[in-house]
């Protein structure tokens, strides 16, 4: 169950449907979507004080994930990956 706002594009196809009503399947990029209203809930406007640490959050991880990015990159300057085609052929995964 997620609101509404984390569908992007897919908010289009979600703000009429009424209730219970199933809708589906949208291909919307490489995913296929099936949907059905529970609920609706009012939306409140927050203050800024409501949602600071969640704003602080984001930034942070943000943050961290394009350290990360630069970081692989550097590793991969500074070294080279060699696949031995004969080792991974014979590694067997049990399913």
């Amino acid at each position: 169950l997620s609101p509404i706002s984390r569908f992007g594009h897919f908010k289009k196809y979600l703000k009429d449907l009424p209730l219970m009503k199933t809708i589906g399947p949208i291909q919307i990029d490489d995913f296929y979507i099936i949907a059905q209203i529970i609920d609706r809930k009012k939306l409140e406007q927050m203050s800024i004080d409501e949602v600071w640490d969640t704003i602080k959050e984001t930034i942070r991880q943000e943050k961290k994930q394009q350290h990360f990015v630069e970081y692989i990159k550097t590793l991969r300057k500074k070294n080279s990956i060699e696949i031995d085609q004969k080792q991974l052929l014979a590694v067997s995964i049990p399913v």
